[in-house]
């Protein structure tokens, strides 16, 4: 964290703070899904399926996170609005909050994964029409994107609030090694949300620039669900 604060003011050029601040998530979040992937092989029945979807959440979140690298450091663009990593970018989440919801520890391993497979699934699909009905007729059909900002905008903090909720009740629920793990994604989620507003609002003043100082909440944010990989290994 201290690095990346400080990388702009011994590299001040603007395509070095540009590039750093696209790739190093871009690192994190796919080393956070390289070591899902490991816990998911390591693990069985409803626990692998809780790394399974994170690991499907975080490589979700690299589609996005490439797409901001492609335009921003190697055609050296700025991202087009509307930008159509942006459903990924919302899609990203569900994965994390079903992984939460299927709640393992509590899980019966008797009844099989269908029950809890069939959930996820619906979760998707109630997620995609949501988001198809209240974002797609300004972002394609009709495009009006004040209008699609708006409501890219506050869908996403809907989002976010219902996986922060989500794994605060995870959290209250639950005891031991998992109640940890719960916790630290419920502290992730609130980084995540509350940095990713911030960012969203400086966009619309236009006060953002990737790599400086609004990019340092979303990077701790991004080291929680790390942390949160690495901590399932243990």
């Amino acid at each position: 964290m201290v690095a990346f604060a400080l990388a702009p003011t011994v590299f001040p050029n603007p395509w070095f703070r540009v590039a750093m601040g696209d790739l190093i998530p871009l690192l994190l979040i796919a080393a956070a899904f390289i070591v899902s992937v490991r816990n998911a092989f390591d693990s069985s029945g409803h626990t692998r399926l809780f790394w399974s979807l994170m690991a499907a959440g975080m490589v979700l979140w690299c589609v996005n996170q490439a797409g901001w690298v492609w335009f921003e450091v190697v055609v050296r663009k700025p991202l087009p609005d509307p930008f159509q990593g942006h459903i990924v970018l919302f899609l990203h989440v569900v994965p994390i909050m079903a992984a939460v919801a299927i709640r393992p520890h509590q899980a019966d391993e008797r009844e099989g994964m269908l029950p809890s497979a069939l959930n996820v699934v619906m979760l998707l699909v109630w997620w995609v029409v949501v988001y198809a009905f209240f974002v797609f007729p300004e972002e394609y059909i009709v495009p009006n994107i004040a209008v699609y900002s708006l409501r890219w905008g506050l869908l996403h903090r809907v989002e976010g609030e219902a996986l922060i909720a989500v794994s605060a009740s995870a959290f209250f629920s639950s005891s031991g090694s998992w109640r940890k793990l719960y916790r630290n994604i419920f502290l992730a989620s609130v980084l995540y949300t509350f940095s990713t507003e911030a960012m969203q609002a400086a966009m619309v003043r236009g006060a953002y620039q990737t790599g400086e100082i609004y990019d340092l909440p979303f990077l701790a944010a991004l080291l929680g669900f790390l942390w949160v990989a690495i901590a399932g290994r243990r």
